[in-house]
């Protein structure tokens, strides 16, 4: 006779390992992942993906960019953002036009289609972005948003520091670096607020539902 195997349930998203006992890495993917699909439903019936949505946005607000600065924006890479904006080309959401000074450099706007469609998903997106934050206080959000913005700077910094350490002479400063936005330095938050803040905003409804029921 076969011994029965053993069964560990699965947690659901929001207990276990899924909630606050969880690793904050983890629970970065899992809010992003369930972010994402609530994004990809709500631009679904307008025939924008999140990341042509992201590629509109960037394009949008910034004339002219490359396509290397355009990937690091819209945190995608070069090659996908080459697919997403021929699929965006060919969907008629885009157009090209050629340099005013360096006749071969193609500048790619977006026609007034793509400006349409840009409207219509900004406005289900910031309904998305307004319910995120519900019921948080704007201190609350701000720790958030100061966190989660030194999170992804951190691997920029410590990359800054080894490539100055290779060269000859160099002693790292041993201080520790503040992320800035625009240029700006953020100002130093408290790492118990951020962590109690955090566990509030991890409890939040958005967060702990599970993923076949995000709309």
């Amino acid at each position: 006779m076969r011994k029965p195997t053993s069964h560990i349930p699965v947690p659901k998203v929001g207990e276990g390992k899924r909630g606050e006992q969880g690793y904050l890495g983890y629970l970065l993917r899992q809010a992003a992942a369930a972010y994402r699909l609530r994004v990809e439903r709500a631009l679904a019936d307008i025939g924008v993906t999140p990341p042509q949505f992201s590629v509109l946005t960037m394009l949008a607000n910034y004339p002219g960019i490359s396509n290397a600065d355009l990937a690091r924006l819209a945190v995608l890479t070069p090659q996908t953002v080459s697919v997403i904006i021929a699929n965006l080309e060919r969907g008629g959401s885009l157009t090209r036009h050629p340099h005013a000074v360096h006749g071969r450099i193609q500048h790619i706007d977006l026609n007034e289609k793509g400006k349409s469609q840009l409207v219509r998903c900004r406005k289900r997106v910031h309904a998305i972005e307004r319910e995120l934050i519900e019921g948080l206080s704007p201190d609350d959000t701000a720790v958030i948003r100061r966190w989660l913005v030194s999170v992804a700077t951190a691997h920029e910094g410590e990359g800054a520091e080894k490539l100055r350490a290779g060269k000859a002479g160099y002693q790292p400063s041993g201080r520790q670096s503040r992320a800035t936005v625009d240029g700006q330095h953020l100002p130093r938050y408290n790492v118990m607020d951020t962590r109690k803040t955090i566990d509030r905003a991890t409890s939040s409804a958005w967060l702990t539902r599970p993923t076949g029921v995000l709309r």
